[in-house]
């Protein structure tokens, strides 16, 4: 988890926190094609980058983790899960890295209630996903990265849904 939380820091967080007091003040206005506007070039900005980081990071998963984890008591066998679970991780980045400034879009409009519904329903998602890959399926911690990329892509889209809904945006 913390191999994949580079590139959403660097990237989604800092995008979502820069983001917000535009968001906020175009928040304020009568015209809300200004505020889809604003939101989509963010998120085109950070789809710009994190697709590129993903795909690096998915192709040098074991180049990563053999850097920076190997050494010790952490032997080839733990390097090569690790790899694939953040493999796994890689797929869901750009849900993760776009979850913060949707947040932060319904945030602007002083709606907390949506992102934390959605965040919701991406955990019942994440945990009973987890469950059955996990111990169900037998899949192991493999299944616990699935479960929790599909929670984080679930986030995503019921977010941009939500947006659109409730906030009358096309982006």
């Amino acid at each position: 988890d913390n191999l994949q939380s580079l590139p959403i820091g660097l990237i989604g967080i800092s995008f979502a926190i820069t983001s917000f007091a535009t968001l906020s003040e175009l928040a304020g206005e009568e015209d809300a094609g200004k505020f889809a506007a604003e939101i989509g070039r963010v998120m085109s900005k950070i789809l710009f980058l994190i697709i590129p980081a993903s795909v690096g990071l998915w192709v040098l998963r074991r180049e990563v983790v053999d850097v920076i984890l190997v050494s010790g008591k952490f032997n080839a066998q733990d390097a090569a899960l690790t790899a694939g679970v953040l493999g796994i991780l890689t797929f869901s980045l750009f849900a993760q890295s776009l979850i913060p400034v949707l947040s932060r879009g319904f945030y602007a409009y002083h709606n907390t209630k949506t992102p934390l519904l959605a965040g919701l329903a991406a955990e019942v998602l994440s945990l009973g996903g987890s469950g059955w890959l996990a111990l169900g399926m037998g899949y192991g911690v493999m299944g616990i990265a699935a479960a929790w990329s599909a929670g984080n892509v679930l986030n995503v889209v019921l977010l941009i849904a939500l947006m659109r809904r409730h906030l009358g945006l096309s982006i």
